[in-house]
């Protein structure tokens, strides 16, 4: 079905936006200026989608342009309204009563002095705050679960913004918008499109980072780095370039190369390694606009081969054993270094609304996290820090 649909769905969406190009009926018209640089659209493109051809680039680029009318308003989008995170403890008086811990067996969220992560889009925030499709490839990073720290808990959820509550002087967290190579991403190494082969480079790139900022003390500061990394070798798992592919022995060498990287030069250091999501759950957020997007974005996620869609979901639950095995592993578990599973997402399904897919979880490419989403990631991450292994949950709701 899906296969017969995205021959014509380019079609159908080409008479949408001519239909969506005219004013709504009692919706208001909103003036969208459109990028001026096309050139550079498309080169955004090419990053995010690496694996697609120049057509089928063109033809996404094509999209977009087309669907410039569509506002917020005439999506019906309500304003996200960030939620209440109540907090009744006095965090001086437990500070004071405590002193620096010496073993990150006694690890307390007031000794974290440095955060950073490493990942793909979704540590990257990807359309994470966008209202529109061809906002989506803009990086918010400010407000990414892991490791934003735009504003504070009254505005945003985030890991940083709860540990700022003890460490207000709390260094690594990004801010604003922009991609890894910019000043504001700071520790946030993440780069969209990533497959766990970039997963090294990425943490030398924090190592290099950490080392250069005078404001830390690389042997004495106790460091939190959070690892999200799987999903895009799930979403080429089923495409014609075995090149990018990995066998889960390369999986696991890469993932054991970068917590070597940080473990040899990050002394003091936690490592969240949080385990992946499967992406064959996605196939229930499915409309026009949502499969023509997933065909882009993950078409292995939406495949209707139920024996391919099977096989993808045993890759995710394999993936998520080597991180098992890595964290259960001695040599990644020291008085100074820790790797530990945080499986929030392990057996999180597709948010539900009246029987029907909650698609405010998502960016408006039904794929990546909105704001709610990375709201309620940093929460599971939050309480699965909190609890011992064996207790932590494996869901974020």
């Amino acid at each position: 079905r899906r296969q017969t649909m995205q021959r014509f769905c380019i079609l159908i969406l080409l008479g949408i936006s001519v239909t969506m190009s005219r004013p709504l009926h009692g919706v208001k018209n909103v003036e969208i200026s459109p990028p001026d640089n096309h050139e550079q659209e498309i080169r955004q493109l090419q990053e995010v989608y690496p694996w697609r051809s120049k057509q089928e680039i063109e033809i996404m680029h094509t999209l977009i342009q087309e669907n410039r009318e569509f506002t917020k308003s005439a999506m019906n989008q309500a304003p996200f309204v960030p939620r209440p995170f109540n907090c009744s403890i006095n965090v001086t008086d437990v500070k004071k009563s405590r002193d620096p811990t010496k073993t990150v067996n006694n690890l307390n969220p007031w000794d974290i002095k440095v955060v950073g992560a490493l990942g793909d889009s979704l540590t990257a925030a990807f359309g994470a705050r966008a209202e529109f499709v061809w906002t989506v490839f803009t990086e918010y990073r400010g407000v990414s679960w892991s490791i934003g720290g735009d504003g504070d808990l009254k505005q945003w959820i985030t890991l940083p913004n709860l540990l700022k509550a003890w460490t207000p002087d709390l260094i690594g967290f990004s801010t604003g918008e922009g991609k890894a190579d910019t000043p504001q991403a700071h520790l946030n190494r993440a780069i969209s499109g990533s497959t766990t082969i970039a997963l090294p480079a990425e943490a030398a790139s924090l190592v290099q980072r950490i080392h250069a900022n005078p404001n830390i003390d690389v042997e004495n500061d106790w460091k939190m780095v959070t690892i999200l990394i799987g999903g895009n070798d799930q979403c080429i798992f089923c495409q014609g370039d075995n090149s990018k592919k990995l066998s889960l022995q390369e999986f696991e060498a890469n993932l054991r190369m970068t917590l070597h990287i940080i473990k040899n030069e990050l002394p003091r250091t936690f490592v969240n390694l949080v385990s992946m999501q499967d992406v064959t759950k996605m196939n229930v957020l499915s409309s026009i606009t949502c499969d023509l997007l997933h065909w882009y974005e993950c078409p292995c996620g939406i495949t209707d081969d139920m024996a391919l869609r099977k096989n993808i979901s045993l890759l995710s639950d394999e993936y998520n054993a080597i991180l098992d095995k890595l964290a259960m592993s001695d040599e990644f578990n020291t008085d100074t270094f820790a790797a530990v599973v945080q499986p929030f997402l392990t057996d999180t399904e597709i948010p539900m609304k009246n029987g029907n897919p909650d698609f405010s979880y998502f960016a408006p490419d039904c794929f990546h996290f909105s704001e709610i989403s990375h709201e309620a990631a940093a929460v599971a991450l939050w309480n699965d820090l909190i609890v011992p292994v064996g207790s932590k949950s494996r869901k974020w709701k």
